[in-house]
């Protein structure tokens, strides 16, 4: 597979202004009703989580994990007694096929354990081993004060904005996807 090089793949992720005024124009003209602010605003939210995903996976490969196994081993620090996998699946807003292989990976790392439930030995649950605290341990400081230096341009109210209109955003779309298949009146 050939790489791609820095500045393409930079491309990839933020097309210029030009080029989406230019998709952006192209889109209204051909269809009615189009929100071109929207449509903007949905390819920047693209964007940013295209960059987002792209730098935690990056960031995540050197310590050989995902940041999907890492959420995982997240849930379940702190909780002692373990959680089952298909509550780990909903805290985690995955399926469950999808927490069974992120599970089957962190066992293989030896960072999780499955344990029997005492009354039924068809249950069981999910805890962290010492191994997975000591991989916590070792990489969370590391990846706070990542993460404070990449907020650090944000005040405290532009943070709490931001995640207000975010959580906003977030039930918008948990709205739309609820009502997909319905057919929208058009304005």
């Amino acid at each position: 597979m050939a790489r791609v090089s820095p500045t393409v793949a930079t491309e990839r992720l933020f097309p210029s202004a030009e080029q989406t005024d230019a998709m952006l124009r192209n889109i209204t003209q051909r269809y009615a009703g189009t929100d071109p602010d929207g449509l903007h605003f949905c390819m920047a939210m693209g964007r940013l989580f295209n960059s987002l995903f792209a730098s935690m996976d990056k960031h995540f490969a050197h310590l050989g994990i995902t940041q999907g196994r890492l959420i995982v081993l997240l849930h379940l620090d702190g909780a002692a007694a373990g959680i089952s996998p298909s509550t780990l699946a909903l805290h985690c807003g995955v399926s469950r096929a999808a927490i069974t292989k992120l599970l089957i990976g962190l066992e293989k790392q030896g960072y999780i354990q499955r344990v029997v439930a005492p009354t039924d030995r068809r249950a069981h649950t999910v805890q962290l081993t010492q191994a997975g605290r000591t991989f916590l341990d070792e990489t969370m400081p590391n990846d706070q004060r990542r993460l404070a230096v990449i907020m650090e341009p944000f005040s405290v109210s532009e943070r709490q904005e931001l995640l207000r209109l975010l959580s906003k955003l977030a039930h918008m779309f948990r709205t739309a996807i609820d009502e997909e298949g319905r057919q929208l009146p058009v304005k």
